[in-house]
């Protein structure tokens, strides 16, 4: 479902992770996100149950968040109990509940870590006034670790302590504290720095990916009214009166804190506001823009509502428990009534331990398509809306996602997928041309892709919520000539393509001439190719079957590093259809297919761990100067 695809075996996950080519999309010669290298070290540390290191990410987000929110909130109230009710606060909010439903791996890992940023950043900016260089030096080194490591999983994790530190500022006029706001953009602007030399080669591809907006996260327009947004209910969660609780909870600090609560409740309250403006804001003014999942930015909302809710207990202890009944008890109850409401909520939503996620995923439901990868590489396209896809979709110019898998319905080494390049818009151009009904041989233009099947889901997984799919979209997949519909699970839309073309894939001598090669015009030049029959190319593409003679075809993106040999000879190497790969083998013998650029990656990873490996020894000389000269603590200044 979503982003919470199958993790495969540990060398699988790290050999993805040292290949030079990216095979996600049409393929790319982009460095491999670090968070593979996460997965496997969780995934080694339990033994290589893949399984239940994926399920145990998912589920300590719910602690882990909490328990961030508890830290971050007994910096500024120096008290237990308000710490207490701002983690479960924080924990029993739809948001992360919301994000599970829908297969959000990325904003439900910001839901987890992004307190601590907030806490790390906060408590930086509070105490470098005076601090020793050395000491100033350990927070931006500890605030860089944790925004590298976030950003691995999210390409947007600074969003919420960037957030805090606005938050802080707008709040000046109102409770002072701008140069503390400041300090603290300034704090992350240089872990900013750090986390991204620290994540080099992949921050660089992050930085190249242009207008591919949805390669950073930028993929969805949901379709959310204000209640929704102030509920949080961009889910099955959010959708009763309990969500309303915790805002009443959120409240009483607003409304009778006095001096230090009153100041950061205040500050909480904005922060609140900001996390509800950068998801409605879009929503009701520019619909047809593509904005992150609603879930990343409304873990800001949701961790100003708690950090207001923990000061409340606070204002509670401090200002009302010592007066005599009134006005200010009344609101104080309404206020614990509204929490206890919402523990009930999520009370409630935990009966079945799923939380509104599907019955079952997709990949499981077609097994069967690992078992067609004997008579031939290929890979499915999924089309549809960008909520419903697996892994990381493109976004076509009208909206309407897709995604490339191989050999199947896909698992995690195809996350967090390469920026798209000329090769991956042809793709949605495509689904573009059909949508708009303006071709019926959607089969044709996607067959030198190695396109084979073509899935429109109209649910995120067997048993979810049915969503309406792009308008146009069912009946133009159903009118393509080229596409035959097979039977498929309930909200799903299979369709085989009888135009595919097999990767790796022979084109016989006497046919290989009708191969457009180098075309300016690839759209239409595999609208018009009659190549008749690709034979498949068996075995492994580094040491294949006999094959031959004729082109051989290779559908990942052209590159000049792509090479083949076949008797100990180099093959010629062409650029069918304009995008593609091709080989001229004269003889039948077998074909290796090989990209030469390997070293340059290993030459890139040697980089990093340079940078890694200075990173460490400049932070442990750092920490041995603070210990040998500890900084006396301070509650963060308002």
């Amino acid at each position: 479902v979503g982003t919470f695809a199958r993790w495969p075996g540990i060398v699988d996950m790290l050999s993805t992770y040292g290949s030079g080519w990216r095979y996600t999309g049409l393929g790319s010669a982009t460095a491999a996100p670090p968070a593979l290298v996460a997965m496997a070290g969780i995934t080694s540390a339990l033994f290589g149950a893949d399984g239940l290191a994926r399920t145990l990410v998912v589920v300590l987000a719910f602690p882990v968040g909490g328990y961030g929110a508890y830290r971050l909130t007994r910096g500024i109230a120096q008290s237990a109990a308000p710490a207490v009710v701002s983690g479960l606060a924080y924990a029993i909010s739809p948001v992360p509940r919301n994000a599970v439903a829908a297969g959000r791996l990325g904003p439900l890992v910001l839901f987890a870590l992004g307190p601590f940023l907030v806490s790390i950043a906060l408590r930086h900016a509070d105490r470098v006034r005076g601090a020793k260089p050395r000491q100033a030096l350990t927070g931006l080194l500890g605030l860089g670790a944790l925004i590298a490591f976030t950003t691995a999983w999210y390409p947007l994790p600074p969003i919420l302590p960037l957030a805090a530190a606005a938050a802080i500022m707008l709040g000046a006029p109102l409770v002072g504290g701008f140069r503390l706001g400041v300090r603290m953009l300034v704090a992350m602007v240089v872990g900013i720095v750090i986390a991204a030399a620290l994540l080099v080669p992949w921050s660089v591809a992050l930085l190249g990916a242009g207008d591919d907006r949805s390669a950073l996260g930028f993929s969805f327009r949901p379709r959310l009214d204000l209640v929704d947004v102030l509920r949080f209910h961009t889910g099955p969660a959010g959708g009763g009166w309990a969500a309303w609780g915790l805002l009443a909870a959120g409240a009483l600090a607003l409304l009778l804190g006095r001096g230090t609560r009153f100041v950061w409740a205040t500050r909480a309250w904005i922060l609140a506001l900001l996390g509800w403006a950068l998801v409605w804001l879009p929503a009701r003014y520019a619909p047809d823009v593509s904005v992150p999942a609603p879930e990343a930015a409304l873990s800001l909302a949701a961790l100003g509502v708690a950090l207001a809710a923990g000061l409340g207990v606070s204002v509670f202890a401090e200002d009302i428990r010592r007066r005599r009944s009134g006005v200010r008890h009344a609101v104080a109850a309404v206020a614990a009534a509204g929490f206890a409401f919402g523990v009930l909520g999520f009370a409630a939503d935990a009966g079945d331990g799923r939380w509104g996620a599907p019955d079952g995923d997709w990949p499981e439901a077609l097994a069967f398509l690992q078992t067609e990868r004997d008579t031939g590489g290929f890979r499915v396209l999924w089309v549809g809306d960008p909520r419903l896809l697996p892994l990381d979709p493109f976004v076509a110019d009208d909206g309407t996602g897709y995604t490339l898998t191989r050999n199947g319905s896909g698992d995690a080494r195809e996350l967090w997928r390469a920026p798209a390049r000329r090769a991956d818009r042809l793709v949605g151009d495509a689904v573009v041309l059909a949508s708009a009904g303006r071709t019926d041989r959607l089969g044709h233009l996607v067959a030198p892709m190695g396109v084979r099947y073509v899935a429109m889901p109209s649910r995120a997984g067997p048993g979810a919520t049915r969503e309406a799919p792009p308008a146009g979209l069912p009946a133009a997949l159903a009118s393509q000539l080229d596409l035959a519909r097979l039977e498929a699970p309930s909200g799903l839309a299979l369709y085989e393509n009888t135009a595919w073309i097999p990767t790796p894939g022979t084109v016989r001598r006497a046919e290989a001439d009708r191969v457009p090669l180098g075309s300016t015009n690839p759209t239409g030049a595999a609208l018009r190719a009659a190549i008749g029959r690709v034979a498949a190319v068996r075995g492994p593409p580094s040491e294949s079957a006999p094959t031959g003679p004729g082109l051989v075809l290779w559908s990942e993106a052209f590159d000049a590093d792509w090479s083949a040999t076949a008797g100990g000879e180099t093959l010629r190497h062409g650029k069918p259809f304009g995008w593609a790969n091709g080989f001229t083998a004269d003889e039948r013998a077998s074909v290796s297919i090989d990209f030469d650029g390997q070293l340059r990656r290993y030459g890139l990873i040697g980089l990093q761990a340079a940078l890694v490996l200075v990173f460490l020894v400049v932070a442990r000389r750092s920490r041995a100067t603070r210990r040998a000269r500890p900084a006396p603590g301070r509650r963060p200044n308002p």
